[in-house]
């Protein structure tokens, strides 16, 4: 037949030689019903499956608040939130798009790798963003 193996004996564990790392300022930080974000990056399709799942999850009001794209002007993109339709304001900045949606407490962030990190530091200079992703 197949062979067999025996287990070996452990006589005693060895101690973990790591410290406990400090104590932190970090908090976690949990997405509630109520958490709404910004959308940055003209990513429609993104934002519509975002407002999808809000729906069918039976969210009161959409995930994302408003959208920001720096090549063109403020304007409204028209979205469906179930079978209505709302529409989303698009800002050229950051900085007006968290200033007039400060609930916003999360950046998700569809900028090139050329930008990525310039507009991510730039999403962490405000108080109110709290993640980004």
């Amino acid at each position: 037949g197949p062979p067999t193996r025996k287990m070996i004996k452990v006589t005693g564990k060895k101690a973990s030689s790591k410290a406990q790392p400090p104590p932190t300022k970090h908090t976690i930080v949990t997405a509630t019903p109520q958490t709404t974000s910004i959308v940055y990056g003209m990513q429609n399709r993104a934002v519509q499956g975002m407002l999808d799942f809000d729906f069918m999850c039976k969210r009161k009001k959409p995930s994302v608040e408003a959208m920001v794209f720096p090549f063109s002007g403020n304007h409204y993109v028209k979205f469906y939130w179930g079978t209505e339709e709302i529409l989303m304001p698009v800002y050229t900045t950051t900085k007006e798009a968290v200033e007039k949606h400060a609930g916003a407490s999360v950046f998700v962030n569809f900028a090139s790798f050329r930008s990525v990190y310039e507009t991510s530091m730039e999403a962490m200079t405000y108080p109110s963003i709290k993640t980004l992703g």
